[in-house]
């Protein structure tokens, strides 16, 4: 999902050039671009915490511009930081719910199967293991009918949850139940789970 940022030529030694003329011709969409490639970068080279500050700093930025795209990506990506990196899954469903409701309007669907992924890890590890199956069964789904499989970031989400519900549920009623939904009816249920069980 992300590997791919970090061989841009952003990370050349062109790319604070870049940045400052995005800045000066006041180019919204390359600052913000920009931004998400620094933090790519910075999730990489394990500086997970100057990644969060470079999300923090961009996503009232993207909203302002009207970005939804980058704001999409900001919002996965932040939910990626205090998921996988921080070891905090539980508060990043807001988020990534965000990011879901985001992607499928502008019919993003590898990025809107990821975000849902990040959603089932959130709610996976508040205990709702039964929801969990049916979104990640979802989203198995969808990459079957795109001829894709996961990839390494997406199995860095995907696999922790899977093994926070504990059970061999690819063969389960709740995983068939799952694979039948598409991932509109995904994210109208983790709207719903949402809205009943909040965080805490």
């Amino acid at each position: 999902m992300w590997s791919s940022c970090a061989r841009s030529p952003l990370r050349s030694p062109l790319f604070s050039e870049r940045f400052a003329l995005a800045v000066e011709v006041d180019n919204g969409v390359a600052i913000s671009s920009c931004r998400l490639n620094r933090a790519t970068i910075a999730n990489l080279a394990g500086r997970h915490d100057s990644a969060e500050e470079l999300l923090a700093e961009n996503l009232p930025f993207t909203r302002s511009r009207g970005q939804v795209t980058c704001e999409t990506w900001t919002l996965a990506l932040r939910a990626e930081v205090h998921a996988r990196y921080h070891g905090r899954p539980e508060g990043v469903g807001g988020d990534a719910l965000r990011a879901s409701e985001l992607a499928l309007g502008v019919n993003d669907t590898p990025m809107l199967a990821y975000c849902l992924d990040l959603y089932a890890y959130s709610i996976a590890a508040r205990g709702d293991a039964q929801s969990a199956v049916l979104i990640l069964a979802a989203t198995e789904a969808a990459r079957d009918a795109m001829e894709v499989g996961a990839d390494e970031d997406e199995l860095a989400i995907r696999t922790p949850a899977l093994e926070l519900i504990g059970a061999d549920v690819a063969s389960s009623e709740a995983w068939a139940a799952g694979r039948a939904l598409d991932l509109a009816a995904a994210v109208e249920l983790a709207r719903t789970i949402q809205l009943e069980r909040p965080p805490a």
